[in-house]
């Protein structure tokens, strides 16, 4: 039986799932899930997790708090397993978050920075049976992805970065998708997702950004939307500087210090061994091409990446 729901609805109104859990000292949770056409299940779920951020605020020491989002990928939801089986993606983020929440108590025992998880949760399992079978949901999940990535899951992430950040500029957000997940989410991003105060970018190129990091994980997404977004950096370069950043104290110190140096504020990781993103992401988008999802930008010139640094480089560097 799930326990009972710690931020309770209406008088008389009984939810069979809680959407906040709170049984862990080292991390608080809630759930936002959202069906085929990216309108939420149920909207109380965003109203929860809000109410659970303000609630972590309040005791934390000046307001400062971690807030953790992430969109899982292509087959998986929101179940959790059952007693003693396999673990589910549902288990695996909430041991993130044990993990992180861990690393904050060793870090102030006296007063750890709360961690709040934040689990957006969508039909990504479709098909059930053998795995060669559930590939055959490749299509159908592409095209649910992109509506999820719309306008309201864009609301909704917004709220909770603004929800963070109200009258504490030392606390943390992160963005992380997952497989189709970073599809979704980079797709919210386009659609609206204020990653940094446009205000500060117009007075300078040092940006103090509203999201400390956004991680695309394996994802199972083409090069349109981040070689716009790419494209667009290049035309107007930022500095993304951590909340703490003071230019002042910073001009006496090495310009690798964690609270000097610049910051990615977007990320992208994908593993060599990862089969779906290797083999059948370019095979599937060959048979059938995504073409709505996003307009195809300008062809780059030259390359995006940087020249690799020549041996002596790091010679020098370790010297």
């Amino acid at each position: 039986e799930p326990p009972p729901d710690p931020v309770p609805g209406a008088p008389g109104e009984h939810r069979q799932f809680p959407s906040v859990d709170c049984r862990s000292t080292l991390y608080k949770i809630g759930f936002i899930e959202f069906n085929e056409d990216g309108s939420p299940v149920d909207p109380a779920q965003h109203e929860k997790v809000l109410a659970l951020i303000d609630s972590e605020k309040r005791r934390a020491p000046g307001g400062k708090i971690i807030t953790f989002a992430y969109v899982h990928g292509w087959k998986n939801n929101g179940n959790q397993a059952a007693p003693g089986a396999k673990p589910k993606d549902v288990e695996r983020f909430s041991a993130a978050l044990a993990e992180l929440g861990y690393r904050a108590r060793l870090a102030n025992p006296n007063q750890p920075v709360p961690v709040v998880g934040v689990y957006i949760g969508w039909r990504a399992k479709s098909l059930k049976g053998p795995s060669f079978f559930t590939f055959l949901s490749y299509w159908s999940r592409r095209n649910t992805a992109n509506r999820i990535g719309g306008k309201r899951l864009t609301g909704v992430l917004n709220s909770v970065i603004e929800r963070t950040n109200a009258g504490a500029d030392s606390s943390r957000v992160v963005l992380v998708g997952h497989s189709f997940g970073a599809r979704v989410l980079e797709h919210a991003i386009e659609n609206g997702v204020t990653l940094y105060d446009e205000e500060t970018l117009k007075r300078g190129t040092t940006v103090r950004p509203r999201v400390d990091l956004v991680l695309y994980v394996n994802s199972a997404n083409d090069a349109r939307l981040s070689m716009a977004r790419v494209q667009a950096l290049q035309k107007q370069p930022i500095t993304v500087r951590h909340p703490d950043y003071d230019p002042a104290v910073c001009a006496a110190r090495d310009v690798q210090d964690p609270i000097c140096k610049a910051y990615p504020l977007l990320a992208a990781i994908t593993s060599k061994a990862d089969s779906a993103t290797k083999y059948l992401l370019p095979v599937a988008t060959t048979i059938a091409p995504d073409r709505k999802s996003a307009p195809v930008p300008p062809k780059p010139s030259g390359t995006f990446a940087n020249r690799t640094p020549s041996p002596a480089l790091y010679r020098r560097a370790a010297a």
